[in-house]
């Protein structure tokens, strides 16, 4: 693996071949190595000789981010962060969309549900409200393309929108001074939690959107958190 960021499970459902899962979903944003970013899935009950299925390749090099999986409707969504003829600014971000089909090993019927994203992180869905949530930029970045921070204080929201992409337009849930959002995840008691890759916190969010948020955590300056 080269930079694997976020990992799904997919469990036994009768619209997925029965020999193909339970398995997993994950993104690589493979910074290093050339053909390998993109979104690749592994049987867990095969064997561990068996190589891993590249199920989307990255051919514009947008480097992989977040993204999650949807049992409900066999939809994989993910982010992609930006190409990097962006860089250092990356405003071409993207939230794609696309159907997991196991027989072929591939993701069909990719639709790109926003666009002119700056670097979209911290990915999450709440099938039951059908909603998704990210963060977006603007990061301090400095040093190579795609992955080199200044941290340090500034404006970032965290958006949300439906997860079909039609409907409205993507709504603040929360503006202030955060650091660098990464993983997140919904709970059931209905909070948005996410991880800091800077300050070294996981925070919370409620998704009434009342603005609140409170650092549940801290990890301290030498154990900083990437994803959750």
């Amino acid at each position: 693996m080269d930079d694997p960021i976020t990992v799904h499970y997919v469990k036994k459902s009768d619209s997925l071949p029965e020999a193909a899962t339970p398995g997993i979903i994950y993104t690589e944003n493979g910074t290093d190595t050339a053909g390998i970013q993109g979104l690749w899935y592994r049987c867990l009950t095969a064997s561990v000789l068996t190589e891993p299925t590249q199920i989307w390749n990255d051919s514009d090099t947008s480097y992989p981010g977040g993204g999650s999986y949807d049992s409900t409707t066999n939809k994989i969504y993910w982010v992609t962060l930006g190409t990097t003829a962006g860089f250092p600014i990356f405003e071409d971000g993207m939230i794609r969309r696309g159907t997991l089909d196991l027989v072929n090993g591939t993701v069909t019927d990719i639709e790109i549900l926003i666009d002119n994203l700056k670097y979209p992180t911290a990915f999450s869905l709440d099938p039951i409200k059908q909603e998704m949530y990210w963060s977006e930029g603007p990061f301090s970045i400095t040093g190579s393309a795609p992955n080199y921070y200044s941290c340090g204080l500034e404006n970032k929201n965290i958006w949300y929108a439906p997860m079909d992409g039609t409907g409205s337009v993507a709504a603040k849930l929360f503006t202030g001074s955060l650091n660098m959002p990464i993983g997140s995840f919904i709970s059931t008691t209905r909070r948005l939690y996410w991880s800091d890759g800077c300050d070294g916190t996981l925070k919370s969010l409620p998704l009434s959107g009342s603005g609140y948020y409170d650092t549940t955590s801290s990890l301290g300056t030498t154990s900083l958190p990437n994803r959750i």
